[in-house]
């Protein structure tokens, strides 16, 4: 089958994912394009489908007008209005694709009118979901708000919440555009994220499947812990606590509360042992207030580099506030490193609990405190790295991702 395979980035969490199912269907035999505004990994298989100049231009005129009415700027990139982009239903890729699969199309890429020029094509359209945006009123993730569920307004993430808002206005013509999809297929990444999707009014006519990503084994794989600190000037004498996020001062990603569970941790043990190894992007200043010491690794692009820093870690600790599958789970747990994080969004589909690694209560402290304590002993390392690594191999293998959406493809064509 010839695929059309849609996302914003080449890189972010949902840009990796998309790129990692591209090379499970190639794998798998089928002819995919793949179609972006903004291609960082320079491949030559990857078409961007405008120049950088009017990609920019979207992704400006589009944050202007969110800014008139965000909260505050920490909601900025919260929240997608998708009233600027780009009509791709001509390109040729588009033109000869059996299916088009749409991933993140937000932030100028793809409009909400732009959605409609490919629902009228009449194609099948797989639409894998990496966050809520496609059945909110335009914010990715909702936290504690339901409004969604019946009719978004009152939006909390702007600054004057009523009930014919922006987040309402959007959500109305969400309703009017997506009347013209015809053959539509949901694909969400965690069971969590699918249930959600069936309880949206938007939703109501589409199919929608839970289907995980994919991780290449071969690439993402264990390596002795000695070496893989060795190669990375790391102590080997410590043991290492890791941290990622692309921006460590994003708030959903909850390093707050890593910053509290070490001051516990700090209280009760010889924490000389121990040290903290940190992987995105961060105000260095933040670094000085840690109460471990701190190895900073910056933002890796090389998968080796970033395969060596989840073989290094001894545990993984991921204390996002939302989240739907994130791919550095995937990735810590396929290079045998057990991962500690909060019981919510999708993530407890991925960690089996005291068995490849630790779930903690939400936004408790003492609990995440008491996950690191029960990864670091000794006496569980080994068979939590075996755990680990078996299931991603039985779960996220490319094979498997690749029958599952195969079997959708086919299904969307049989209609």
């Amino acid at each position: 089958m010839k695929i059309a395979i849609l996302n914003t980035y080449t890189n972010g969490g949902a840009g990796i994912a998309c790129m990692r199912l591209a090379a499970a269907l190639r794998a798998g035999g089928h002819q995919v394009s793949v179609l972006t505004a903004e291609n960082k990994s320079q491949k030559a298989d990857i078409q961007t489908v405008m120049s950088y100049t009017r990609w920019r231009f979207n992704f400006m005129a589009e944050r202007l007008r969110w800014w008139q009415h965000e909260a505050n700027k920490e909601v900025r990139f919260a929240f997608s209005l998708a009233n600027w982009g780009k009509d791709i239903s001509q390109h040729p890729a588009i033109q000869e694709a059996d299916i088009i699969h749409l991933h993140w199309i937000n932030q100028g890429f793809l409009s909400l009118e732009n959605l409609k020029q490919l629902a009228i094509l009449g194609k099948p359209i797989v639409w894998t979901l990496h966050d809520m945006w496609a059945f909110t009123g335009g914010c990715h993730y909702a936290s504690e708000c339901q409004n969604y569920l019946q009719q978004c307004g009152n939006c909390f993430y702007t600054k004057n919440p009523q009930a014919k808002d922006i987040s309402n206005q959007i959500f109305e013509q969400k309703r009017q555009i997506y009347s013209h999809f015809k053959n539509l297929n949901i694909v969400a990444c965690s069971a969590w994220l699918a249930d959600l999707a069936r309880q949206s009014p938007l939703l109501k006519n589409a199919d929608i499947h839970n289907i995980p990503n994919p991780i290449d084994t071969d690439l993402f794989k264990p390596i002795d812990k000695t070496i893989a600190k060795q190669q990375l000037g790391l102590p080997t004498d410590k043991k290492l606590i890791l941290f990622v996020a692309a921006n460590v001062n994003d708030k959903r990603k909850g390093f707050e509360w890593l910053q509290k569970s070490l001051e516990l941790l700090k209280q009760e043990q010889n924490h000389a042992q121990l040290a903290l190894l940190i992987m995105g992007k961060i105000d260095t200043d933040i670094l000085d207030k840690l109460p471990l010491p701190v190895h900073y690794l910056g933002s890796l692009s090389q998968t080796e580099q970033i395969v060596r820093a989840y073989s290094a870690a001894d545990v993984f600790a991921m204390p996002s506030l939302e989240d739907n599958l994130p791919n550095t789970i995937m990735e810590s747990l396929a290079c045998g490193t057990p991962v500690l994080a909060f019981r919510i969004g999708g993530i407890p589909e991925m960690i089996i609990h005291q068995q490849t690694g630790y779930l903690a209560e939400p936004q408790q402290a003492l609990d995440f405190k008491n996950g690191l304590n029960w990864i670091l002993n000794p006496n569980n390392s080994d068979k939590i790295t075996t755990a680990a690594r078996n299931f991603v191999l039985e779960n996220y293998n490319f094979k498997h991702i690749n029958l599952a959406y195969t079997h959708i493809y086919q299904q969307s064509l049989s209609k």
